[in-house]
Order: structure tokens, then C-alpha cells, then sequence
């Protein structure tokens, strides 16, 4: 797609993680393109999804809006916009539009690109058949990687919890 925001993305303002799951592509894909599934992994600690805020749309042009609240006091929250850009068996492309001080989108955009690539991991539970991660985000200034990928970390590790019943 011409004016996704990754297409243009310099290296220092791309961000990658990447993480093993014991779990097939369709598994990963579920956890993205399922409301239910989605919505039992994607906060981070201290933080729950309202369903009151809840818009859960897994079709190209569809969006995921969502208002995180977090258990330090009822005014922290965190806004998100995505929209759903490509959805293939092992591709996942979502644009967020960043919220302003006022909790609405914004102007401007993140992209995410998830690429599911099956194989060999190696994950804590061992070595088996499964899935690669590689998730891309950006532009995010390189300031905050660190935090960003902790979050991500934390947030995966939420997601092989959710996906462990399964396998």
C-alpha cells in the first residue's frame, strides 16, 4: 500500500520484536482478528480493556478502538486507533492514529506490520513446531524502544498464557 507508514520508515525509527509461540500462524492470527481472544491478552499489566469502549471490526478498513483503564485511579487511561490495512494467513497491517491530549485520534500514525512465520522455536517451555513473531512498529522516536518493547514483551508473554489451553 503506497502511504503506509512504514513504507517510509528510516531504521532508526523502526522498532522490532520478535517472539516464539508454541502455536500455528492460524492460532496468532485468531489473537489479532478475534475480539474475544484479543481482548484477553492485549493490556499490559495494571491495565483493562472497557467494554463500554470496545469496537472490534477484523476486516480491511475495519478498525480496533479500544480505552484502556489503568488500576492506579479512574482518570488513567489510554486511548488506541487502529485500523486494519492487510490481513493475509501470515500478514497483519494496522495503521493507529496516535490520540491527542484530549483521548481522540490524531493526525498522526504508527503502522504495524506482524509477520507469522512458521518453524522451529524455542520458547520456555522448549523446542517444538510453531510460530515467529516479528512484529514492526513505527515511526517511533528511538527514545522510547526500550519501554515499547518491554511493553510488547509483557504483553506476548500474556499472550502465550491465553494460547497455552489451545496447544
Amino acid at each position: 500500500m503506497a502511504d503506509f507508514p512504514l513504507d517510509k520508515v528510516s531504521k532508526k525509527e523502526l522498532l522490532t520484536v520478535k517472539h516464539d509461540f508454541l502455536a500455528g500462524t492460524d492460532e496468532l492470527l485468531a489473537a489479532f482478528t478475534a475480539a474475544d481472544i484479543f481482548k484477553q491478552w492485549y493490556a499490559p499489566a495494571g491495565w483493562t480493556i472497557q467494554d463500554e469502549h470496545f469496537i472490534f471490526e477484523p476486516k480491511i478498513g475495519g478498525r480496533i478502538q479500544l480505552l484502556m483503564k489503568h488500576e492506579s485511579g479512574p482518570n488513567v487511561f489510554a486511548p488506541v486507533y487502529l485500523r486494519f490495512e492487510s490481513i493475509t494467513d501470515t500478514l497483519l497491517e494496522f495503521t493507529e492514529a496516535i490520540a491527542g491530549p484530549d483521548g481522540q485520534p490524531t493526525e498522526q500514525e504508527i503502522g504495524w506490520r506482524l509477520r507469522m512465520v512458521p518453524g522451529t522455536v524455542v520458547t520456555d517451555d522448549g523446542v517444538g513446531e510453531g510460530t515467529t513473531l516479528v512484529l514492526e512498529l513505527g515511526p517511533l522516536p528511538a527514545s522510547v524502544h526500550e519501554q515499547a518493547a518491554s511493553t510488547w514483551h509483557e504483553s506476548f508473554a500474556s499472550l502465550e498464557k491465553v494460547l497455552k489451553p489451545h496447544n
